[in-house]
């Protein structure tokens, strides 16, 4: 339950998840490290139907009413029937030597897919037949070694307008036009994560921990904040007035989206944050990698001064808990 944290249901699919949950107004999909997906029904947890994959599947599948489309980790695109899971059509694009762990969850509509891979291509898909309408490079090789020529992208596409935001590891952040995927501007930024998008700006979390804003119209770097050197930032987050970002312990920086200042710094668990912290109208929720999930509220009395938030769904810990803003 979004609000108090109850849970409604729990049913055991028998097998390891290996990637986050999609979730419709009916069933939710999940993949296995076996190479399976799952449809669940939503209500009850009962299994409508499960289906093979080709590899692991560590993004959260995507959906378009009519489709469940899975990337895999050998750099392949599929696309099921969302009714039975029966194959549609598959993509398949050329994997590297060396990539990084990790695969771009497809951004999905009615008639496209969009995603992009380890050797550096972002590609748009025609969702009747699976075949490629546009490509283009976020990332080229250099180099002489393997590892100098190494280039991925892990991070979700997004889609504003007639716009395509996407990033590369050792590459750029690209804004592109998404009839055609022309270049509008892009910018020098090495970054392996989702980007955000609010208040006129683009959000980066770059590979060695800053986190960067760009003008959204023109790629011109606003400001940036050096404060998380290496300490392996997650996709950024724009919440209410703010934009946030978690590390490898588990800390959850809490920015201006103005000028990049921190405001707080909270931490839900110690042993680190999995996945991408979902918003949901005026909370957050965040899920730790002990198996908790943690919510938090910003305060409607005084938004400038405190970010309340309270557990929910632990295994270790009861009480509530609030947290203050730093002075």
């Amino acid at each position: 339950d979004l609000g108090n944290g109850k849970q409604v249901w729990e049913h055991d699919i028998g097998e390891r998840v290996s990637g986050g949950l999609a979730i419709d107004g009916r069933a939710i999909y999940l993949t296995t490290f076996k190479g399976f997906l799952i449809s669940l029904d939503l209500a009850t947890g009962k299994e409508n139907w499960r289906t093979t994959v080709t590899s692991e599947v560590i993004a959260p599948p995507a959906l378009n009413g009519e489709l469940v489309i899975v990337q895999t980790i050998d750099g392949k695109i599929q696309a099921f029937d969302l009714m039975n899971g029966r194959p549609r059509w598959r993509y398949d694009s050329v994997a590297p030597i060396l990539s990084l762990r990790g695969t771009a969850e497809p951004l999905v509509s009615r008639k496209y897919t969009l995603s992009s891979f380890a050797n550096g291509e972002l590609v748009m898909l025609d969702n009747d037949s699976g075949r490629p309408l546009w490509k283009t490079e976020l990332a080229l090789p250099k180099g002489r070694t393997e590892l100098e020529r190494l280039v991925d992208s892990d991070g979700q596409p997004i889609l504003d307008g007639d716009t395509i935001f996407a990033g590369a590891y050792q590459g750029k952040v690209f804004a592109l036009s998404a009839i055609d995927g022309q270049e509008k501007w892009s910018k020098e930024v090495s970054s392996f994560n989702k980007l955000a998008i609010g208040f006129g700006k683009v959000f980066v979390t770059t590979d060695i921990g800053e986190i960067v804003a760009l003008d959204k119209l023109s790629g011109k770097e606003l400001w940036r904040n050096d404060d998380f050197l290496y300490r392996r930032l997650g996709p950024p987050m724009v919440f209410d007035q703010y934009v946030m970002a978690a590390d490898l312990e588990g800390f959850i920086h809490v920015l201006s989206v103005l000028d990049g200042e921190v405001l707080a710094r909270k931490q839900p668990d110690s042993e680190g944050v999995m996945g991408d912290i979902i918003v949901k109208g005026d909370r957050l929720y965040v899920y730790a990698r002990s198996g908790d999930i943690v919510s938090y509220q910003l305060n409607p009395e005084n938004r400038k001064k405190f970010f309340g938030g309270s557990r929910f769904i632990r295994k270790k810990h009861d009480k509530e808990i609030y947290f203050p803003y730093r002075d």
